[in-house]
């Protein structure tokens, strides 16, 4: 089953107390980053094709088992129908923080993925475009519709260069971010080999944003509780660049640039306001870093990178320097370790931060057999990238599928936690556990129930009245192409 995320079209996005700006300027700021980016990766891959046989593909990736089938496709097509509790509080009785979409506590969706990939012996490029509308059966004038984007390539320059990009922009409302896969469940379930999924995470020093930037389409704001953050409606887009330098067979020294933007989003036409934790909140950021295989099975490397983030709440600049080891162990078992030392300098913020160095420490483990793919990392890191002011940021993460075969039926289970410490209105944490049950039905078909359960705790006021929250989904999905999941 396919889960996409939400980009918006025709609204205007609020701006924590600025201006607001039409959407169509960030459309025309992605688009043209996107021309001059690609014209290389086009380039090359126009070259690829020419010269190499069709037959010999890209070597197998995560990004390239993102798209299985090459040209034009429908890659599904699904509804769904959603209930929360806490009706009366949010939107979907859900994120109660201010907002005005009261007395609604279901919701019905309908939602088509479409996209375009190709692929060569030395490049990769794919785009996937998904609309969907949701209804709110107390609430009919209140229907969304939203929109979400991807798209990867990657190229091989020469024997020693390669080139790689994605780009990801969503607009989603709070009901639809809760039921979103997450980094780590879309990995796991990911039908790749043991090998491509520890390489995934092995070959860089943080395996969260190294998976981030092989699968695409992944939710930017991988945070559980996100509407907590973001209010009922949220607008993220990002983009990687990375460029490698294989120095011998066994030495990679990687370049790398992250752009993220989060924005909550208020439309006061429709009645709606936003009542979210943050404002607006762009991130930059450029790394190096050096991976080295001692052996086949064992990697290490070292890590430095540079950070800006910007928000109507902070201004600073953090700097970050960790050595990393990973090895794969036997058959089925891989693990990673990492930890270091970053400085933060503020240049403006309303949040006393940490000016001595902060210790980050990190680690990975990951076991995969026929049936069985599961995923647990925890990282303590430097501040928090969503403008909250923290001084530091503690995640844990683990995803568990269970797929064979030979059985119609599939099972998923994620649980994730996230800490933000030092901060001058007391720590925050957020905690959310999901489950799902598929299964696979003749003529292309699948069904699937999912269920939610979110709590959060801190010294905000705002956070210590939010009860647990429930939520529950059932969906019919239509697949035209049998490889996509």
């Amino acid at each position: 089953m396919l889960v996409v995320n939400k980009l918006p079209f025709r609204t205007h996005y609020g701006c924590a107390g600025e201006c607001p700006v039409r959407p169509e300027m960030y459309l025309r700021a992605i688009s043209a980053c996107m021309v001059v980016l690609l014209l290389p990766v086009a380039a090359a891959q126009e070259q690829s094709l020419v010269t190499q046989p069709e037959e010999q593909e890209h070597p197998r990736s995560l990004p390239s088992l993102q798209y299985p089938h090459h040209g034009l496709q429908l890659y599904s097509v699904s509804a769904a129908g959603s209930w929360f509790s806490g009706g009366g509080s949010g939107v979907s009785g859900f994120g109660g923080f201010g907002s005005t979409f009261a007395g609604a506590n279901s919701a019905f969706m309908g939602n088509a993925s479409m996209g375009w990939s190709r692929s060569g012996r030395r490049s990769l490029f794919g785009v996937t475009y998904s609309p969907s509308y949701v209804s709110y059966p107390q609430r009919p004038e209140l229907g969304v519709v939203s929109h979400s984007f991807a798209l990867s390539a990657s190229t091989s320059l020469s024997s020693r260069w390669s080139l790689g990009m994605n780009v990801t922009a969503q607009y989603s409302t709070a009901d639809q971010l809760l039921f979103s896969p997450g980094l780590y469940r879309t990995a796991v379930t990911i039908p790749a080999t043991f090998d491509e999924l520890a390489n995934a995470v092995l070959s860089n020093a943080s395996a969260q944003n190294q998976l981030a930037g092989l699968l695409t389409g992944s939710p930017v704001a991988d945070v559980p509780g996100r509407e907590l953050l973001f209010g009922t409606k949220m607008f993220v887009a990002a983009s990687n660049v990375s460029l490698a330098y294989t120095a011998t067979p066994r030495t990679t020294l990687t370049f790398s640039g992250n752009i993220n933007r989060f924005q909550p989003v208020s439309n006061d036409s429709n009645g709606l306001r936003s009542a979210a934790l943050l404002g607006t909140v762009t991130n930059a950021s450029g790394s190096v870093s050096v991976t080295h295989s001692l052996t086949p099975r064992t990697q290490i490397g070292v890590n430095t990178s540079l950070s800006n983030q910007i928000s109507g709440a902070q201004s600073f600049y953090s700097t970050t320097t960790s050595a990393f080891a990973g090895r794969k162990m036997g058959v089925h078992w891989f693990a990673q370790l990492q930890g270091g030392a970053g400085w933060i300098r503020s240049r403006q913020t309303t949040y006393n931060l940490p000016s001595s160095a902060q210790y980050q420490a990190g680690g990975s483990l990951g076991y995969k057999t026929y049936a069985h793919t599961f995923l647990f990392t925890a990282a303590r890191s430097l501040a928090d990238q969503y403008g909250l002011g923290a001084g530091a940021t503690v995640s844990t993460s683990g995803a568990w599928h269970y797929s064979h075969p030979r059985h119609p039926w599939g099972l998923t289970a994620t649980v994730a936690h996230q800490s933000f410490l030092q901060r001058t209105a007391g720590d925050l944490s957020t905690l959310q556990f999901s489950s799902g049950f598929t299964r696979r039905l003749p003529s292309h078909l699948f069904l699937s129930t999912d269920y939610v359960y979110v709590f959060s705790s801190g010294g905000d006021s705002v956070t210590a009245r939010q009860p647990d929250q429930h939520a529950v989904r059932a969906s019919v999905t239509w697949s035209p192409s049998s490889g996509v999941r």
